[in-house]
């Protein structure tokens, strides 16, 4: 169940995400961590925690519902881009520059958007989240052995996607930053190769040098 779950709200992440990023930009924009491939993970997450979160509550007040799960998914969001930026090395996203954010991983604004979307996917599926869940368990029953398999395959892939993403988006930020560049200066580290040329006269004219080159000389006049 949470296998289905999460490709498919992964996939229709994908799909919000990119057409709110290609409305923003004015140009298609296909949004994710994994080039041309049509999944955002952490809408996949996020969507398993959404639906599970609404059968839990389901006998609770709609508005108890509906901030519970904002709360946990924001949470997810932040710790997500925690994860990621520990184990990628690379900020996904980046709120830093807007009002009341937290470490630039979660902000104000896009925490609201998150209430309003939760809210309205509540209104849409909130009463029928537990008959949504059976429906997914009628689809495809997995024994416990085919489904550790079946983890085990998407997570190779990920890690495989992962590799071999990384290595692209270091090559286009590597040749993003080249083609800005105006003059040589920007290309060497002037500075900091001063620092090291310093940083080598004195230790070429530290006490221990001096004094071994002099220890060397009154062998030489000696002989």
């Amino acid at each position: 169940t949470y296998i289905i779950e999460f490709f498919l709200f992964s996939f229709f992440g994908w799909v919000i995400d990119s057409a709110y990023s290609s409305m923003t930009a004015k140009k298609f924009v296909s949004s994710g961590y994994f080039i041309g491939f049509p999944l955002c993970p952490i809408y996949g997450f996020g969507g398993i925690i959404l639906l599970n979160s609404f059968a839990y509550m389901a006998d609770r007040p709609w508005w108890l519902a509906v901030l519970v799960t904002t709360i946990l998914v924001v949470a997810l969001e932040y710790f997500g881009g925690k994860f990621a930026e520990h184990f990628l090395e690379e900020r996904l996203w980046d709120y830093s520059k807007e009002k009341f954010n937290i470490d630039g991983y979660i902000s104000a604004w896009h925490s609201f958007l998150w209430l309003v979307t939760v809210a309205a996917a509540y209104l849409l599926i909130g009463n029928k989240a537990n008959l949504i869940i059976e429906w997914f368990n009628s689809l495809i029953r997995l024994n416990i052995n085919l489904e550790v398999i079946i983890t085990f395959m998407i997570l190779s892939l990920a890690f495989w996607l992962t590799t071999i993403n990384k290595k692209a988006r270091l090559l286009r930020i590597a040749k993003n930053r080249l083609s800005k560049m105006k003059s040589i200066e920007e290309l060497i580290d002037l500075e900091h190769i001063n620092n090291l040329r310093e940083e080598k006269i004195r230790e070429l004219f530290s006490e221990n040098n001096i004094k071994n080159f002099l220890e060397k000389i009154e062998v030489i006049k000696k002989k």
